[in-house]
Formats: structure tokens, C-alpha cells, sequence
């Protein structure tokens, strides 16, 4: 699943705009190239972050709507709940936090980008473009992407889940498949917290940091 999902966010970002038109653009307007906060300058006075936005968010929709399908589902099954499920909760979630989420995946992205410009003192204009090509194609990256925001998605539906079934306190699990970082470690080793009550990083719910793959199960007391 994460891969074609990141399959299709690369696709959606390699779609934004025409990197060979931006090499050139840049090229004429810093001929000997900059910092990498001028090409950051730059980029926005070329409406890029509005392309990528545009791009991005359809792909990113399909992609919240299935994590918080998977996470509704995961939920349900470790808490026992039966109740009614409220539709118009994933739409709340979209609308409410989806445009500071999808900011966040654009920065970074023109981060990348920036620095491809910065470092293009001499290039010319088809190497610069293939730098800039190699950014947006980066399949790794999108499946980086894509597995956060999947996890996001599933946090929000367990939260939500976990909180109608009344479920009183929760304990952070790690993904003994993965490499566990040293914060979600800690939230694991901390053991069970009150439903909405922070681990020991802060965070309430993976994902803790880009790729998380941590989760959130019920703690039953013996």
C-alpha cells in the first residue's frame, strides 16, 4: 500500500510544474547562483509552493481517507466498540487539519529544491533541471511521505475510536519490524497514559516523526 501511495505522490509532485522552464528561469535570474534562503525567496515569488499544493492535496485526501479507514478498523477490533461511527469525521479532520499537514510536506519539498538551486553555480540548465527532476521523482522520499501521513490518519481514528469506547488509558507500541527511534522507545518504556495524555516525547498518538509506524493500543488493568 505505502508503496503505490508513494508511487502516486511522486507522480503528483513530477507533475507540478516543468523543471527544465525552472532551471532556466533560475539560471537568468542568479547566474552565479545564491544562498539557499534566496532560492527559498525565489521559489515563492514563482508561485511553486501553489503548484505542488495543487498537485499534492487530491492524492493526499485519498491518501488520510485510507489510514483513517485502516485506523478505524484496527480501533474497533482492539476496543470491542459497536457503537455508530460519525461519517463526518474525516471531513472535520481534512478541513481542519489537512492544509497545515499538506504545508508541511510543501516546505520541505521546497527545501529540497532550494538547495538543488543553491548548489547550481556553473551547471547548466539541462543539469540543473535534472537535479531539480531527481527531487521531484524521488521515490523514496514519497513513500517516507506517505507512510507518516498514513499513520497520522490512523492516530486521529484510534483517538476517535478509543474515545467513544470509553477507553481510559492506552500505551504506546512500537514496530519491532522497524528501527525504533530513541523517543518513541522512551513513549513505549513509559507505559500506560490516560487517553489524550502526552508519552514522554509530547505526542498523544503516532506518528511521532516522519515514517513513524508506532501505535496505539488499549492498557486493560488486571
Amino acid at each position: 500500500m505505502v508503496s503505490v501511495l508513494g508511487a502516486t505522490l511522486a507522480a503528483a509532485v513530477a507533475g507540478a510544474f516543468s523543471a527544465t522552464a525552472m532551471a532556466a528561469a533560475w539560471i537568468l535570474a542568479r547566474p552565479n547562483g545564491s544562498t539557499k534562503e534566496d532560492a527559498l525567496e525565489w521559489l515563492r515569488h514563482q508561485n511553486v509552493s501553489q503548484a505542488l499544493s495543487r498537485k499534492l492535496w487530491p492524492v493526499l485526501e485519498s491518501l488520510w481517507a485510507q489510514g483513517y479507514a485502516l485506523g478505524l478498523e484496527a480501533a474497533i477490533k482492539a476496543s470491542g466498540f459497536s457503537g455508530e461511527i460519525d461519517g463526518q469525521t474525516l471531513l472535520d479532520l481534512i478541513n481542519n487539519y489537512g492544509p497545515r499537514w499538506l504545508q508541511q510536506i510543501v516546505s520541505t519539498l521546497l527545501k529540497r529544491i532550494a538547495g538543488v538551486l543553491a548548489d547550481s553555480a556553473g551547471l547548466t540548465a539541462d543539469v540543473l533541471a535534472a537535479g531539480i527532476t531527481a527531487v521531484l521523482a524521488d521515490d523514496a522520499h514519497a513513500k517516507r511521505i506517505a507512510q507518516t501521513e498514513i499513520t497520522r490518519a490512523v492516530g486521529e481514528a484510534t483517538v476517535k475510536i478509543y474515545r467513544a469506547a470509553g477507553v481510559p488509558e492506552v500505551i504506546w507500541v512500537t514496530d519491532p519490524a522497524s528501527d525504533v527511534c530513541a523517543q518513541c522507545d522512551a513513549n513505549e518504556a513509559a507505559g500506560p497514559r490516560f487517553l489524550g495524555t502526552p508519552f514522554p516525547s509530547g505526542a498523544i498518538a503516532p506518528p511521532q516523526h516522519v515514517r513513524c509506524r508506532c501505535a496505539l493500543m488499549p492498557y486493560r488493568r488486571s
